[in-house]
């Protein structure tokens, strides 16, 4: 039994690395949040911007849920903070163009 015990946490233990191992990295993902109706953010113009933070802003109070760690209220605020910030950044970076 012991013998058992011991080959299965083994084979548990090399087969999680090789799971971890197969994970997509950032290339999909990034390519996962320029997918949808807005183009990328070097084509927008600084109101289209405004507008793709608005839809963050939404988005992202959508998925709050009652089971999440923060109250209703820090998470709006957390939702408004990265929205704004992500958006700032971006028409900076369109200003430097």
């Amino acid at each position: 039994m012991r013998t058992f015990v011991s080959i299965f946490s083994l084979s548990f233990i090399l087969t999680s690395g090789t799971i971890n191992a197969q994970v997509d990295g950032p290339k999909n993902g990034a390519m996962a949040l320029n997918s949808g109706a807005l183009p990328r953010a070097a084509e927008q113009t600084p109101d289209e911007i405004r507008a793709r933070g608005r839809q963050w802003f939404t988005q992202c109070m959508a998925d709050w849920d009652v089971a999440t760690h923060m109250t209703k209220k820090e998470w709006e605020r957390t939702c408004r903070r990265v929205a704004i910030d992500r958006t700032k950044f971006l028409v900076d970076e369109q200003s430097k163009k």
